[in-house]
């Protein structure tokens, strides 16, 4: 037989693995909001990956393109990140972040973004100044 002090430690657990708060070690989905966009943000242990769920019009990709692949690693998150245009092959880069670990609902993520040549899609340079070079990511809801 379980102790009661134990069962109640227990079920606390069980409650916060279960109440799908996003930054539980438990596989799952959620939306995070990003530049106009609702992203599909799927975690499985240290393995993320960010999708669009619901682009802003406009943009050059459809729905499940993803945006970012990586790792979380404590409180720091990193991997590739992709840059898009019309007619154009997704252009990867590393970015990573800090994650605060009081509130894990926004996450800012840092990279030097491809810059395109102009009007083509060859690579001429990377720049930290691009609107792509910082994601910014909050929290809206589990799927």
């Amino acid at each position: 037989m379980i102790p009661a002090r134990n069962l109640a430690g227990l079920s606390l657990l069980i409650l916060a693995a279960l109440s799908g708060a996003p930054g539980t070690a438990i596989a799952g989905t959620s939306l995070w909001s990003h530049n106009g966009s609702v992203m599909e943000w799927y975690s499985s242990g240290p393995y993320r990956r960010i999708s669009y769920y619901n682009p802003r019009p406009g943009l050059a990709v459809a729905p499940g393109t993803v945006l970012f692949e990586g790792q979380r690693r404590g409180n720091i998150m990193s991997g590739t990140a992709y840059v898009f245009s019309r007619g154009c092959p997704p252009a990867p880069y590393e970015v990573s972040g800090n994650i605060n670990p009081a509130s894990q609902t926004h996450v800012v993520l840092y990279g030097a973004a491809p810059i395109r040549a102009r009007g083509g899609c060859q690579i001429t340079g990377y720049s930290g100044n691009s609107t792509n070079a910082r994601l910014e990511f909050n929290y809206l809801r589990r799927m």
